[in-house]
């Protein structure tokens, strides 16, 4: 870890869905990949920083989706957090029923986070856009910006109005 943030510096260092082990690929890696720990097949990792939950989907299994039973593990591995980070940046290409997974993710923590993107390539950023889905997800370039995205801007602070707030 970064000693000024709580990214990571390289590499993906975060747990299997499945049994919690930490997995670390290289940014570079392609091919779908069993948990070195239980030999379940990855399709993506969760890392929890703070109450911020970060989903990073692998290339893979994710162009292969026949049911919606990958949007229930997703969500089984989610949880309830205050922020959820979904990570595209290892995927080359994003197919149509990898987006409506996505949307269908969204539709199940509409009640909960901040269901938010980042990593997405350019080709597929233009998908984001012509289908609107730009609108539904924030999204940002790296994980970096998405965490700075978490500090408030100074010019944002709450200030009560005055004669207002710390009444005891």
């Amino acid at each position: 870890m970064n000693s000024s943030s709580a990214v990571p510096d390289e590499g993906v260092g975060d747990g299997c869905p499945a049994c919690g082990g930490q997995v670390v690929l290289k940014p570079s890696t392609t091919a779908e990949h069993p948990c070195p720990h239980c030999g379940h097949r990855l399709w993506f990792l969760r890392k929890c920083v703070g109450d911020v939950v970060v989903i990073t989907f692998l290339p893979g299994l994710t162009h292969r989706f026949e049911s919606l039973q990958q949007v229930d593990e997703v969500t089984k591995a989610v949880g309830r957090p205050r922020r959820l980070l979904l990570n595209l940046s290892h995927l080359r290409f994003v197919p149509s029923v990898f987006l409506g997974m996505l949307v269908e993710l969204h539709r199940r923590m509409a009640s909960s986070p901040s269901v938010e993107v980042f990593g997405v390539e350019p080709e597929s950023l233009r998908v984001f856009t012509a289908t609107r889905l730009d609108e539904l997800f924030r999204i940002y370039d790296d994980e970096q910006s998405a965490f700075a995205s978490l500090r408030p801007h100074p010019s944002r602070r709450f200030h009560p109005p005055i004669g207002k707030g710390l009444e005891s």
